[in-house]
């Protein structure tokens, strides 16, 4: 849990301190072992372990990271990361699952992402995530990293009067705030799940219903106390006074050449 004294509280409203967005320093967890630098045989060979099922649905689970990884095995680097990092996926128009092909039915790309990122072999970006990861990651990620903070914050997120499908999204949500920043849940801080919240934003169509499941984790954490007083009550509050670079608004609006008398024009705070 984090603690600061209270004198730092902020003020909401009128001189209010302002929370920037920053992701935290990256303190990758490794729940199944040394993964990021095992070979094809040693990863294949922990997925019954961190992932137990039925000897057809872990048979199918261990084809699948066999098949990714050796897809990214022909890609330069010294671990699992540089060669994720070289293949381009990061930032892809391409969906992982088009490397399928018709004869897959007893493996899937997807299913192969979604375990080397859940076992923290790989650090996808938000994008890469919300692209390629199937709805079930946060079941795998959660049951990988057997994690009691974690867990207990999925268990309230769950008790939550909100529908089950929108539970899912917000699971789905927090477990890529955490893959993605390369966390464990006791390192998600205020700053970061804001960092996160305006990645996501801008990694999801303005019209999806998939746009906000980071409400609920916001509120979710602050009930629980794993923010600091001095944390804004609210995501609306904290993106309302967070600050983002120009270079950032740029690129979130696709300003381009504006020149200096737009400058006053730029937007400001989310959603303004």
């Amino acid at each position: 849990m984090f603690s600061q004294p209270a004198t730092e509280a902020p003020m909401f409203g009128a001189g209010r301190s302002v929370l920037a967005p920053c992701p935290a320093p990256p303190n990758l967890p490794q729940p199944a072992g040394p993964v990021t630098t095992m070979d094809i045989d040693a990863l294949v060979g922990l997925v019954g372990a961190v992932n137990p099922g039925s000897a057809s649905a872990v048979d199918k689970r261990r084809r699948s990271v066999r098949r990714f990884a050796e897809h990214l095995a022909a890609f330069p680097g010294d671990d699992w990361q540089q060669r994720w990092s070289a293949s381009g996926w990061d930032h892809s128009d391409e969906l992982i699952r088009t490397l399928n092909t018709a004869r897959s039915h007893t493996w899937s790309m997807s299913a192969g992402f979604k375990l080397m990122a859940a076992m923290r072999a790989i650090v996808p970006s938000v994008r890469a995530l919300r692209r390629n990861a199937p709805q079930d990651y946060h079941r795998v990620f959660l049951t990988i990293q057997n994690d009691p903070l974690l867990d207990r914050v999925a268990d309230r997120i769950r008790a939550s009067q909100m529908s089950h499908r929108y539970h899912a999204r917000a699971l789905n949500s927090l477990t890529f705030a955490l893959t993605s920043q390369a966390i464990p849940m006791s390192d998600l801080t205020p700053a970061a799940l804001l960092d996160f919240a305006f990645a996501y934003r801008d990694a999801v169509p303005a019209a999806s219903a998939d746009r906000w499941p980071v409400h609920l984790i916001w509120d979710v954490l602050v009930e629980l106390e794993h923010f600091p007083p001095s944390a804004p009550p609210t995501l609306r509050l904290a993106m309302i006074g967070s600050r983002r670079s120009i270079p950032q608004l740029v690129d979130q609006h696709g300003i381009r050449h504006a020149g200096p008398a737009a400058a006053g024009r730029l937007p400001g705070a989310p959603g303004s």
